[in-house]
């Protein structure tokens, strides 16, 4: 499905990013651009929004709605069909981030790979290419553990590097969470480093550059009376 209409959410990192997005994106905004981001413009949200159903896209929907065509190799060539579905999707000017958004410690160890063999092989290519390009030295099987943050990481390879689409990958961790089990920054600071640990991610510039990661705490978006 291209297209996944969730509605309004109660909890969770999709409650606070609908929050986020919708009726504070004041408070996302600075906290991305606080970052170092090099954006020349303001953040422009395309999902998920309420005027769409707070929808979330996947696979071509995703890049039509994010305006970006793929003219060197095709989303298709590189990943088969069900891919990641993002939790938001953003544009400033010519450069266009791709969001993916976690309220808990649950949420980041994501669950493996369940691909079918023929769909397994093309993605253990893509993955292969992205570590090769990223100069990973370790064995880990990035098919497994933390799989959903090595799949991000193809697709902005395959948009920022095979494409030259200027594209930012963004993960945003929301601290102290009171509608699920509640994560300190150090917490998170820590969740994260293993996650980087286990998949081999070297320190770069291209990681720093063009991977970032955005602390929010829910309690200032807490204030906001949702669903709307």
């Amino acid at each position: 499905m291209p297209r996944k209409p969730p509605g309004a959410k109660l909890k969770g990192s999709q409650r606070w990013l609908q929050v986020a997005v919708n009726r504070c994106p004041t408070v996302i905004d600075s906290t991305i651009q606080n970052t170092g981001i090099e954006l020349r413009d303001p953040i422009v949200w395309v999902s998920p929004l309420e005027s769409d159903g707070f929808s979330e896209y996947m696979d071509a929907a995703f890049l039509k709605r994010l305006g970006v065509s793929l003219h060197r190799r095709k989303l298709g060539d590189f990943w088969p069909s069900s891919g990641p579905r993002w939790d938001a999707l953003a544009r400033s000017g010519d450069s266009v981030l791709l969001v993916e958004a976690k309220a808990n410690i649950r949420e980041l160890h994501s669950s493996p790979c369940g691909a079918q063999p023929k769909s397994l092989a093309k993605i253990r290519k893509a993955l292969n290419e992205t570590r090769a390009f990223l100069n990973v030295e370790s064995d880990t099987d990035w098919t497994r553990c933390f799989y959903q943050y090595a799949n991000r990481l193809a697709h902005l390879y395959l948009l920022r590097e095979l494409n030259c689409c200027n594209a930012y990958l963004v993960f945003v961790y929301f601290v102290h969470d009171q509608t699920t089990v509640p994560v300190s920054r150090n917490g998170w600071d820590a969740a994260v480093a293993l996650a980087k640990t286990h998949l081999g991610l070297p320190q770069s510039e291209w990681m720093s550059r063009y991977v970032k990661d955005v602390y929010i705490d829910t309690a200032n978006l807490s204030h906001v009376d949702w669903p709307p």
